[in-house]
């Protein structure tokens, strides 16, 4: 199988580059969790996001990589790139486009006019007809597109129909805010998809203490901050010294972040040690 730089478990990501890169240190007999080839994979796939910022000890029995950067020297958080390498299906990025050409007249359309409309219109203007999705498939992207706000949903009667949602901001003028969010606050990666909108890039920042691995824990903060928000007691899956891990019924309270070392901290209240708990969110396996 050819190697590809997307993926589809970011967790696994998570993991590697952790254990590897950023704690551990570690060499290539070391990685006994999964095959050789996963492990080469891996790195591979992480050295081509990262190029610039690996660096690598020999020793007698191999050599031990590691992520190695000047923090004051870099303006983006390069770790970033590691959250836009999502792999996709064919037909989802082939429906993205056709569907977004259709929709760019203004007009609102239903999922069955959608569905022949493409069909009409593209896959069977293909001498090899190409393989079309049927009508569920067309509707869960549209709903898709509507939760993430690309469309709008708009009833009509007993009828829904779908269209494009305007785009009313002045980006420009977000510009300068973005890229300090990106690098300063906690879940930034929403300020790093923002950047990607515009052509030139913005410098304007640098940092002197720059904590760039916080990063790789961003799912597992939104997830706790959801569950505060909510009010709701999860579970935490912490990984023990000897790889088991081990779960832990908690009520989330809050969020601390050292600024010493950039890491983030869970404090809890856990049910069944009826006490305080702090729990490192780079320990935390998954929630």
């Amino acid at each position: 199988m050819a190697y590809s730089e997307l993926f589809k478990n970011y967790s696994d990501i998570r993991n590697f580059m952790r254990r590897f890169y950023v704690y551990g240190f570690e060499k290539r007999q070391d990685f006994t969790a999964k095959s050789s080839r996963s492990y080469d994979d891996n790195r591979r796939r992480l050295d081509s996001w990262l190029e610039d910022y690996m660096s690598f000890k020999s020793e007698a029995d191999g050599r031990a990589y590691r992520i190695s950067f000047d923090s004051s020297s870099i303006s983006h958080n390069p770790l970033y790139k590691s959250w836009k390498a999502k792999s996709f299906t064919s037909m989802d990025i082939t429906l993205h486009f056709y569907l977004l050409d259709i929709l760019a007249d203004g007009k609102a359309y239903s999922a069955a006019e959608l569905l022949e409309l493409l069909s009409g219109r593209y896959f069977n203007c293909f001498d090899n007809r190409l393989r079309q999705p049927d009508e569920s498939t067309v509707r869960n992207k549209l709903n898709e597109y509507t939760a993430l706000g690309m469309l709008r949903l708009v009833k009509q009667g007993r009828r829904n129909l779908y269209c494009l949602a305007r785009d009313e901001v002045n980006w420009r003028s977000w510009q300068l805010a973005c890229a300090f969010f990106s690098e300063a606050a906690p879940l930034g990666e929403v300020g790093s998809y923002l950047l990607d909108k515009f052509a030139e890039d913005c410098e304007a920042f640098a940092f002197k203490h720059h904590f760039i691995l916080y990063t790789m824990d961003s799912r597992l903060l939104f997830e706790l901050l959801e569950a505060m928000n909510s009010r709701q007691s999860v579970t935490l899956y912490c990984c023990d010294k000897d790889g088991s891990s081990i779960p832990q019924y908690v009520c989330p309270l809050k969020i601390y972040c050292s600024t010493r070392t950039g890491r983030q901290y869970l404090l809890s209240y856990s049910y069944a040690a009826r006490k305080l708990l702090f729990n490192r969110l780079d320990h935390i396996e998954s929630i």
